[in-house]
């Protein structure tokens, strides 16, 4: 399967004290862009596991000169397009700590299925006399993810990954081949270490989350 980040290699022509990395979808512009790394030494090699399936993106590096961000920086020209196809389900555990990667665990999966589900939030209470619950929606949306997978035998340790993404109980972003991209939590892991080689279904919710750092 394909590679699931950009990486991006940042070469400074003098030692500046730091390197802030920033992104941006090429169709929207510069203007646009997010700080996705700080306090890059100089030299750094980042990964980018946040990226988009198939879409161009760009980066440009803002280094600094002396401690904290208050000082003179110089920003690098932007780097030329970059575009990654992905394979199947990648699954990382979000981390904004980092000097070297912006995931802390990643997991790729074969998926003969997937599933997006948008709906109003609401909510439901029971009142004397009625029949039925009485239903109210909001005005905000709530997205879900479903998929479904496929562990062979050969790579049964990436049954245990999964167990872990799971159990960090912490952000997660959630990407496929489909140009999909949600930052959420999985629900609930509806199987047991026997079962490979069988299809199982994984489903995520979307939470309030900024991906710039």
């Amino acid at each position: 399967m394909g590679s699931g980040f950009n990486q991006v290699v940042i070469t400074n022509s003098d030692t500046p004290d730091h390197s802030d990395l920033y992104r941006y979808v090429d169709s929207e512009g510069i203007l646009t862009a997010i700080r996705i790394a700080t306090d890059l030494p100089p030299d750094a090699v980042f990964n980018d596991y946040h990226i988009i399936s198939g879409i161009d993106y760009r980066y440009f590096a803002r280094s600094y000169l002396t401690p904290g961000s208050s000082g003179g920086y110089t920003d690098s020209d932007p780097t030329s397009v970059v575009a990654n196809d992905l394979d199947g389900l990648w699954i990382s555990e979000v981390t904004s700590d980092s000097v070297t990667s912006n995931a802390a665990q990643v997991l790729n999966l074969f998926i003969t299925g997937a599933r997006t589900v948008s709906q109003y939030q609401n909510s439901s209470r029971k009142f004397k006399g009625r029949a039925a619950e009485v239903t109210v929606y909001g005005q905000q949306t709530g997205l879900e993810f479903g998929y479904d997978a496929v562990v062979p035998l050969a790579e049964i340790s990436k049954l245990d990954t999964l167990q872990s993404l799971f159990d960090a109980n912490t952000t997660l972003c959630v990407r496929d081949a489909l140009g999909n991209r949600m930052f959420g939590r999985m629900n609930a892991i509806p199987f047991n270490d026997l079962i490979v080689g069988d299809i199982f279904s994984l489903q995520f919710t979307e939470e309030d989350y900024t991906e710039a750092v």
